[in-house]
């Protein structure tokens, strides 16, 4: 999964967190710090590889969400932390025949 930003950016010390969306609630499927080797920075600075296990998006038509720790990421260029991604506001869908 790759996040791609319109400023350049340093990894910083965060958690991601994939949930599956089931019957109102959330079941935590997978998490990791985003550090190398579950995150690597493109070379330009500007993308973010997210390493996710193939297990994890494995129900077809099934909702998960994203969600990514406050202070993941900074902006390189003024030293700024960003916001991270708040659980239920990252949603994802698989099709029928998988991701």
């Amino acid at each position: 999964m790759n996040m791609t930003f319109v400023h350049s950016i340093n990894l910083t010390n965060g958690n991601v967190s994939v949930y599956q969306y089931h019957d109102g609630e959330y079941l935590l499927r997978q998490r990791y710090n985003c550090v190398k080797p579950n995150c690597d920075l493109s070379d330009d600075g500007y993308s973010i590889r997210m390493v996710i296990k193939d297990t994890t998006f494995n129900i077809p038509e099934m909702i998960y969400h994203v969600e990514i720790d406050d202070n993941f990421t900074e902006f390189k260029v003024v030293n700024q932390f960003l916001p991270g991604i708040k659980k239920g506001n990252w949603p994802i869908r698989t099709l029928s025949t998988g991701l």
